[in-house]
């Protein structure tokens, strides 16, 4: 059988980087308040914080949380290449049953069965791993004949059937 490859971690790459960029935005608001606090001045005349050590604050923690974040996913990334260039993972073949689609504006998870093996995953959360639901164009639809490569609750890599 001559499969379609519509997922593969190893051609996919690591797409989790941009939740590092969010944290980001603050630093350069600290930078902001930093090297120009007169911009930022009002007229209340006490204050917590001045300016600039509010900038220095928005900076250390905007920072921070960038290297978390992207430490941790990139993490998450390098362990599930590694065991699918390993071959440490399980393989599920057969139909989509028990389909039930994510909204469109989120709140709930795609879930689905093939054989034995139970999927979820969400556009919403953070996963190296196949996430792309039906309902923002994902491929996975009832009754389809697919082959997934997974470990633990990650899809590493999704074939489907030709028709």
């Amino acid at each position: 059988m001559n499969w379609q490859t519509v997922f593969d971690l190893e051609t996919a790459g690591y797409k989790s980087w941009y939740w590092g960029v969010w944290p980001l935005a603050f630093a350069a608001i600290g930078v902001a308040l930093r090297w120009k606090p007169a911009f930022f001045q009002t007229a209340r005349k006490k204050r917590p914080l001045k300016p600039r050590d509010a900038g220095l604050l928005l900076i250390v923690v905007g920072l921070s949380f960038a290297v978390l974040i992207c430490t941790e996913t990139f993490a998450d990334f390098h362990d599930l290449l590694a065991d699918l260039r390993t071959g440490k993972y399980q393989i599920a073949e057969g139909v989509v049953t028990n389909f039930h689609p994510m909204p469109y504006t989120g709140h709930s998870m795609e879930t689905f069965d093939v054989g034995d093996a139970h999927f979820k995953y969400s556009d919403y959360v953070v996963d190296a791993g196949f996430n792309n639901t039906a309902s923002h164009g994902g491929p996975l639809r009832p009754g389809l004949h697919v082959r997934i490569f997974y470990s633990g609750s990650h899809i590493l890599k999704l074939q489907i059937a030709p028709n």
